[in-house]
């Protein structure tokens, strides 16, 4: 059996506004941060890297340099949007808020949030690791993935990527 909690009118007033200047700000942050994102030139987590031919002792060796990098598009930004919208809409703009819808589209936008962010995470790592890395992949092929592209970028400048693993080596 559940009990309705009684809050006066002024306090409901005031747990909208609270609500609603939260998910204000909580849209205007993603919103900045995924245009950052899917910016051209932006790299989502630093997901990039050099890779280039080794001998059988794991030292490179001469041949061409694979550069990749790996760019979420602003779809899986635009559909993250949509649905913190949907759910503030649906639950601040019901005509009876109380303590208990406040608390709910609280947790459910750090849900969503939270869901959103393993979920780009998650793509982007797998689709990485599994994309496959062909020595004959030419200078700006696109691999594309759920929610973005990699772009792969050959380059024969056999010494820079020997200087950078020799600095990586320490």
């Amino acid at each position: 059996m559940t009990t309705d909690v009684k809050v006066s009118a002024e306090t409901q007033l005031t747990l909208r506004r609270v609500v609603r200047v939260l998910i204000a700000l909580g849209l205007c942050c993603w919103a900045y941060w995924a245009a950052c994102l899917s910016s051209k030139g932006m790299t989502f987590g630093g997901i990039s890297g050099e890779y280039g031919p080794t001998g059988s002792d794991g030292q490179p060796t001469d041949g061409p340099i694979l550069s990749v990098s790996m760019e979420l598009g602003p779809s899986l930004w635009t559909v993250f949007l949509a649905l913190l919208i949907v759910i503030a809409g649906v639950t601040v703009a019901g005509r009876r808020a109380s303590v208990a819808d406040a608390d709910r589209v609280l947790r459910s936008t750090v849900a969503v949030l939270v869901g959103f962010t393993v979920l780009a995470i998650v793509t982007a790592q797998t689709a990485f690791g599994l994309t496959p890395l062909r020595e004959d992949m030419t200078d700006g092929e696109r691999v594309w993935i759920p929610f973005g592209v990699i772009d792969v970028t050959v380059t024969d400048v056999y010494q820079e990527y020997l200087e950078n693993f020799e600095q990586m080596e320490g």
